[in-house]
C-alpha cells in the first residue's frame, strides 16, 4: 500500500529542524509523496510574520531537488481557515487508496485534542512524532502513533527569527538557499 505523509505548519521560517523531520520521515517510512504544506491562515496562533507567498517559496528551496517531497499551496487555493482535518481529507481525496501519516513534533502532539475535530484527523491518519527537547510527545488514548528515529533538534522558527532581528548569525539553522531568500526579501529584520 502506498504510505503519503502530510507535513503541515507555519514555517515562518522553515529551518533544518523542519528539514531533516521531513527527510527522515520519508526514509524511515517510506512515504511518497511527503506533502510539506504551509499553513495559510492558523487557526490557533497570530498570522505568520512573513507572508504566505515567501514561506511558500522558502519551503520550495529547501526541499528542492527531492522528487519525494512535494511543497503544496493547497491550503491557500482551499482558502480560510486552515485545519489539518480539512487538509489532511483533501490530501485523501488525491490519494484514495494511501495509508495517511501526519508528521508533528514532540511539542505538538499534547496540543492535537484542541484542534478541529481531532478524533476524525486520529482515524485518517497516523501520526509520526519528532522527538523535541523537553517534550514527551503524549498522545490521547487510540491516536495511532509512531516515533521518527532522529537526532533532536532543538531550532524553532522562534528562535531563527530572534537571531535575523537582533543582526545575529542565522546561516547555519535553515538551509543555505533560505538564508539567501531571507537575507533577499529582508524578511524577519523586525521581528527579535
Amino acid at each position: 500500500m502506498t504510505r503519503v505523509g502530510v507535513y503541515g505548519g507555519g514555517f515562518d521560517p522553515i529551518h533544518l529542524g523542519h528539514v531533516a523531520l521531513a527527510v527522515a520521515a520519508v526514509d524511515q517510512f517510506t512515504l511518497d509523496p511527503l506533502y510539506v504544506i504551509p499553513t495559510f491562515h492558523p487557526p490557533h496562533k497570530a498570522m505568520p510574520y512573513a507572508p504566505f507567498a515567501d514561506r511558500l517559496a522558502m519551503a520550495r528551496l529547501a526541499f528542492d531537488g527531492r522528487s519525494s517531497i512535494i511543497v503544496s499551496d493547497i491550503e491557500r487555493r482551499r482558502g480560510g481557515a486552515s485545519y489539518a482535518v480539512d487538509t489532511v481529507a483533501a490530501i485523501a481525496r488525491l490519494h484514495p487508496e494511501a495509508e495517511l501519516y501526519y508528521l508533528v513534533g514532540a511539542d505538538t502532539a499534547a496540543e492535537i485534542p484542541t484542534w478541529k475535530a481531532p478524533d476524525r484527523l486520529a482515524e485518517q491518519v497516523c501520526f509520526l512524532v519528532a522527538e523535541r527537547p523537553g517534550f514527551q510527545g503524549e498522545f490521547a488514548p487510540g491516536y495511532r502513533h509512531e516515533n521518527i528515529r532522529m537526532a533532536p533538534h532543538d531550532i524553532s522558527a522562534t528562535k531563527v527569527r530572534a537571531l535575523i532581528g537582533a543582526g545575529q548569525p542565522f546561516a547555519e539553522v535553515v538551509p543555505p538557499a533560505v538564508a539567501s531568500y531571507i537575507r533577499e526579501h529582508r524578511l524577519y529584520q523586525n521581528d527579535a
